[in-house]
């Protein structure tokens, strides 16, 4: 009955600071750590850059990239922020990325160096595989000029166990 109890104030008390708003607990990171756009620059001499989303032909694969840190700077992104468009200064530009499609992780580093006015996004060919012995690329894209401006390349990843899940079935006599 006392852990009954127990479990009880513990849950009611979670509730309480989650609906008061007491629910980011977490530490203030710093604002010089955090990516922040380049400031008084007109948008012309700034580039452009965007994670990628792409569906296979069947619509199961999700190849879905989103970016991590910019020039060393966090940008705090989950998955669903892969469309989130970052405006970047011209010249070398370091990222960190993740590739979190279902069943496989991934995450590396791309360089490149930015050009003023142009647009860029980074891609794989996650979804176009057509069988496992192929490799995995990743690469940055200039949607301007359609020209690839990192080489493609392999980056670390790893399978990730699918969870399988049991469904009872009650066959009645």
């Amino acid at each position: 009955m006392a852990n009954t109890s127990k479990s009880f104030i513990g849950f009611t008390a979670s509730l309480v600071l989650y609906f008061s708003g007491i629910n980011t607990l977490y530490a203030k990171i710093p604002d010089e750590l955090l990516y922040q756009p380049p400031k008084n620059v007109q948008s012309t001499q700034l580039a452009t850059l965007v994670g990628f989303q792409k569906l296979n032909a069947l619509q199961l694969i999700k190849a879905r990239i989103y970016l991590t840190y910019i020039n060393d700077k966090a940008t705090l992104n989950r998955s669903h922020d892969w469309n989130k468009v970052y405006e970047i200064s011209p010249g070398l530009t370091d990222i960190r990325l993740v590739s979190d499609t279902p069943n496989y992780f991934t995450s590396g580093r791309l360089k490149f160096t930015a050009k003023a006015s142009h647009h860029y996004q980074v891609k794989n060919n996650q979804a176009d595989i057509k069988f496992n012995k192929e490799p995995l690329l990743f690469w940055v894209e200039d949607l301007d000029t359609g020209e690839v401006v990192t080489p493609k390349q392999e980056l670390l990843g790893i399978t990730v166990p699918s969870s399988v899940s049991f469904v009872p079935v009650i066959i009645s006599k």
